[in-house]
């Protein structure tokens, strides 16, 4: 609908969409029954924590941040690369049934080797995203994302789990360690952002190759820290 609304340049429709997934998020947020528990100072402790901390952990959040810029923007390579507004909007209809049946697998899903699933599951991710590399038809890059799609909730598992794992193991608090993760996350996405706006003004479309790049090597980082992390603590 977003994407619709972005190309029939149809603003009015666009913001109303927004503003009403914005609106409903507001509304359930604030039925959750959140207390704090802890009267200290949170934010400096976890900036603390993110600064003098050598854990590995910070290091993992920060490089899914290739992860997710490559999800924002496989769709618009894709858009880029038919031309075509209504075979862009069938594929990823598509896409998204199809991922109806993958969560329910995932739901049946049971890691009985975090070590052997992570290297799964980094081969996977890094053949699948070398594919946007090399495929130069619609046709394969069509099919290659309705697969990255599907392929992103079993990964995005399998990572959860050993972040879980680490957390579990380690010393500090839970709610310390998720405030690292995401303000980790955060500051990362932003000025991996901004370079890449930057660098686009010279390279143009090239600049998918680059986030391409990136996210493979970041799959391969993340598992080399999850292993290393995960090794230190036991």
């Amino acid at each position: 609908m977003v994407a619709w609304g972005v190309i029939t340049k149809n603003n009015i429709s666009l913001f109303v969409i927004i503003a009403l997934l914005f609106l409903l998020q507001y509304i359930f947020i604030k039925q959750i029954d959140y207390k704090v528990e802890t009267k200290g100072n949170a934010f400096k402790e976890a900036i603390n924590y993110l600064v003098k901390s050598k854990s590995k952990y910070k290091i993992i959040y920060a490089l899914r941040t290739s992860h997710i810029i490559e999800r924002q923007f496989v769709p618009l390579y894709l858009y880029i690369t038919l031309k075509d507004f209504y075979a862009f909007s069938q594929i990823i209809i598509i896409s998204l049934l199809f991922q109806v049946v993958t969560i329910t697998l995932i739901g049946r899903y049971s890691d009985k080797s975090i070590a052997k699933s992570n290297n799964l599951v980094t081969i996977l991710k890094g053949m699948i995203t070398s594919v946007f590399l090399f495929a130069r038809n619609a046709l394969s890059i069509s099919f290659n994302k309705m697969l990255s799609d599907n392929f992103e909730k079993v990964y995005e598992t399998s990572i959860q789990t050993s972040i879980q794992n680490i957390i579990k193991k380690s010393n500090e608090s839970n709610e310390l360690l998720s405030a690292v993760g995401q303000m980790s996350l955060c500051f990362t996405e932003v000025v991996v952002f901004i370079i890449l706006a930057i660098l686009s003004n010279w390279i143009g479309e090239k600049i998918f190759v680059v986030i391409f790049i990136l996210s493979i090597l970041s799959t391969i980082c993340i598992n080399k820290n999850i292993k290393k992390e995960l090794k230190d603590e036991i």
